[in-house]
Formats: structure tokens, C-alpha cells, sequence
């Protein structure tokens, strides 16, 4: 998966107003991301006047760093960029891009300011080789003597429950069937499209939503005996003072493999109520030692 957003850039500070997204002198850069990189490329970017983390390290830092995409409700958030030294002198020509590091960013539908009325207790999760395996809850029905076959599905199955760090989750199966016709509508194709759904009692930070998705990951590549992908990671919540629903993607850098968009093959199946039984796996996982 690779991103590619060129966009607008400004520093998110207390001083920040979001209904004058217009007046701001932005920065103009490109973020990359994917692959095993994830850098923003800022034209005519800060330059080594900006604080170092000591005095004696190379590295400038600079925090929560705003993208804004023109005349859309989306908006590019940044924990922290940071680059090396830069060292410019009166009769060096002045660089035109400058490029910063990151390790995360997230994709939002809201200016991430005044977060203590903000409620994200639903992450949504999703990796290669998910819908190969495990099955939503369906039926099939039959309409007007046979005439008509139709599916029908739950749209969502409790999988387990694990505790951490006193918070009780609820691991869900969400699921879902794309529906396709054949040739002359002859006969209808349905391909499983579902996602794991891990809901909360109260909010789930951004740190502790990248953590689910990298154990998760670990435990389901541990279960088919390959690594997998992170395909989605979303933060989904509330605004307790507008009612508005807050949606959250967040990217990160994680080791990606090239090889594991393959099919499993059939004697690779599972029964996740028989052979793998998640409602035990989920919360030992959870609850095992560190050093395991």
C-alpha cells in the first residue's frame, strides 16, 4: 500500500483556529508513505533554527503537525516529525525541500483540539488473508417456493473478551457479503468482505490502537503459520459536545511482506469455532507473559 498526499502543512498549536482554515500561510509538502518509508517533504520547510532535543544531538523535532486538505472535511495529523541537523551558512545555497521522518499519521474527519470531548472506544481491524479463513455468520433463504435464493448474515459475531490494563474489550467478527452478478445474471457471486471490531469501555489512545493491531497481527500469523499485513487500523468515536461520529485511520510503520496476498490453500482452513477457538486464544494472548 502506497500513499501519496500532497496537501497543505501548519503547526497545531493552542493559538490554532479551524474556522480560519483559509488564512493560514501553509507549507506546501508531500507525505510518503509505504513500503517501509514514511518521510513529509516540505517545500521551503523549517529550517535548523528549530529547537534540538538536547544540545547534543543531531535531531530536530517538531510536534503535531497539521495537513489540510482544501475545500474537504479531511484532515492529516502528525504526532511528530523530526530530520537531521541542517547546517547552512550565508554562502550556501538555501535548500528547497527539506525532508522529516515520522512514524505515524492519522487520517481524520476532525481537527484533533480539545480531545477531552472526544470518545473513541471502537477500533476496526483488518489484515491480509481475514476473509480467507474466517466466516461471518450466514444463511442462505429460500423466497417464492425456490424461486429466489437469498443471503443473509449477522452483521456481527462476538469472538471474545480479554481484559488490559483493566479495561475490559469486546472482540467482534464483522461481517459482510459482496454481492456480484454473472454473466446475463445468470447466477450471483458472493465474496466474504469482513473485519475484526475490538470495542471498549472507555477511550482507546492512538498508542494503544497500534498496539492491538501489531498483537493481533502476530497472534493471526501465528495461526496460519505466515506474516500478515495490517490492512486497516480506524479509531471510531464521538463527539460528546456536537454528537458528530469522529473517525480516526491511523498508519503506521510496521514490517510489510511482499509474499503473503496468496490464497490459502484448502488444507489451510480453519473452523474458528472448532480448531482455533478464538474465545479462548484471544484473552490468553492477551494475558500471557511478556517474555513469551
Amino acid at each position: 500500500m502506497m500513499i501519496f498526499l500532497k496537501v497543505g502543512w501548519t503547526k497545531l498549536d493552542e493559538n490554532f483556529d479551524p474556522m480560519k482554515l483559509q488564512e493560514i500561510n501553509y507549507k506546501f509538502g508531500t507525505l510518503k508513505y509505504g513500503n517501509g518509508v514514511s518521510n513529509l517533504e516540505l517545500f521551503q520547510g523549517p529550517n535548523s533554527n528549530h529547537q534540538s532535543v538536547s544540545s547534543g544531538m543531531p535531531l530536530y523535532r517538531i510536534p503535531n503537525v497539521l495537513g489540510y486538505i482544501a475545500n474537504s472535511d479531511k484532515y492529516i495529523y502528525i504526532p511528530e516529525i523530526s530530520t537531521d541537523r541542517i547546517n547552512c551558512s550565508s554562502n550556501v545555497v538555501p535548500i528547497i525541500y527539506n525532508t522529516w521522518y515520522l512514524n505515524r499519521f492519522s487520517i481524520t474527519n476532525f481537527v484533533p483540539q480539545n480531545l477531552s470531548s472526544k470518545v473513541f472506544n471502537k477500533l476496526i481491524l483488518d489484515f491480509t488473508l481475514l476473509n480467507d479463513w474466517i466466516t461471518p455468520a450466514f444463511k442462505f433463504e429460500e423466497k417464492r417456493k425456490g424461486m429466489q435464493t437469498i443471503v443473509r448474515f449477522d452483521k456481527s459475531t462476538s469472538l471474545a473478551y480479554f481484559t488490559y490494563k483493566g479495561q475490559l474489550f469486546n472482540v467482534e467478527l464483522v461481517g459482510h457479503m459482496k454481492k456480484s452478478y454473472g454473466r446475463n445474471n445468470k447466477y450471483i457471486n458472493y465474496k466474504n468482505d469482513s473485519w475484526i471490531s475490538i470495542n471498549g469501555e472507555n477511550t482507546i489512545p492512538s498508542d494503544q490502537a497500534i498496539f492491538f493491531a501489531t498483537e493481533f497481527k502476530k497472534m493471526l500469523s501465528v495461526v496460519l503459520a505466515r506474516p500478515l499485513n495490517t490492512t486497516q487500523l480506524s479509531k471510531k468515536g464521538i463527539d460528546k459536545c456536537t454528537q458528530k461520529p469522529l473517525t480516526e485511520d491511523i498508519y503506521f510503520l510496521e514490517p510489510r511482506f511482499k509474499n503473503n496476498e496468496d490464497k490459502l490453500f484448502i488444507y489451510e482452513m480453519f473452523l474458528q469455532n472448532i480448531d482455533i477457538q478464538l474465545n479462548n486464544l484471544i484473552p490468553n494472548w492477551f494475558n500471557k507473559d511478556e517474555n513469551v
